[in-house]
Order: structure tokens, then sequence, then C-alpha cells
């Protein structure tokens, strides 16, 4: 699952550019891709709306809580020196209260197995797919740097 969404990240919109030119569009490969981003979040939120369900609630809540769980290990990573000012004071509390949401999660639901296993699940996921982004991240600067070594 997680190697489809990475290989999702590299793919180009050179078919949504060409039907969009196709239809007398003059545009940017930057403003059509801000155009499918805004599709596709429109997208995802009319399909997903409807279905919401309040006796899935609790799914909703694991999955969301997934993601503080995985962004925590990202926001420790993070060199508290980097932000400034007003921005250093709330980066601090959300990591803090990031963490305490997790713990009072894990607490909350320390007799039921299963939901902490797929807690766990989705965090490793999330966890996984940021850490391929950054790889991602890293390889490009390592291929930007050894071009520009080669043009010098």
């Amino acid at each position: 699952m997680t190697l489809k969404i990475a290989h999702l990240f590299k793919m180009k919109s050179t078919k949504f550019i060409t039907e969009l030119r196709a239809r007398g569009l003059q545009i940017t490969e930057k403003e059509a891709k801000y155009l499918m981003e805004i599709a596709v979040a429109d997208y995802r939120e009319n399909q997903v709306k409807p279905i919401l369900k309040r006796e899935n609630m609790a799914h909703y809540m694991i999955m969301a809580l997934s993601y503080c769980k995985a962004t925590s290990e990202l926001l420790h990573m993070i060199d508290e020196s980097y932000p400034r000012f007003r921005l250093k004071q709330v980066f601090m509390e959300c990591k803090k209260k990031n963490n305490e949401v997790v713990e009072e999660f894990e607490k909350a639901n320390k007799i039921d197995p299963q939901i902490l296993n797929a807690f766990s699940a989705y965090a490793n996921d999330l966890t996984e797919i940021m850490y391929l982004h950054m790889d991602n991240i890293d390889e490009e600067k390592k291929e930007q740097l050894s071009k520009k070594h080669e043009n010098h």
C-alpha cells in the first residue's frame, strides 16, 4: 500500500495538463498542478462526507490520531532552534499536545489490543510514507548537488 502511495508522489500531471490544453486552456505545469490539487481535494471531500457515519466515528478517530502519532515522530526530529519567536512557542505546544493526545488515546484503549494494533498499523504506515517522502527529497538534493558539481 505505501509503495503505491510513494509512487503517486512522483507522478507527473501530463495527462491532466494535456486534457486542459485540449480544451483550449493555456496553462503552465505549475498552474495545472494547483488546479489538480484543488480538484482532488474537492473530490475526496465530496466522496467522504456523505458516507461519514456516527457509528464509525471511533474508526475515524483512530485514523486521525494515528496521523498524530506519525507526525509526532517527525516533530521530534526537527531542531527546535529552527523556528523563531511565536512560531517556536506554538511549535513546542504542538509537539506537546500531539504527544498528549496519543498517550491519552493509548491509555483509554489499553484494554482493547485490537484497537491499539489498528492504531499502530495506521501510524506505522503514515510514518513510512513520511520517511519515503523524506528519502525522495534527499535523493533529489543529492542529484542536484551532483549535477551542480558536474557543471563546474
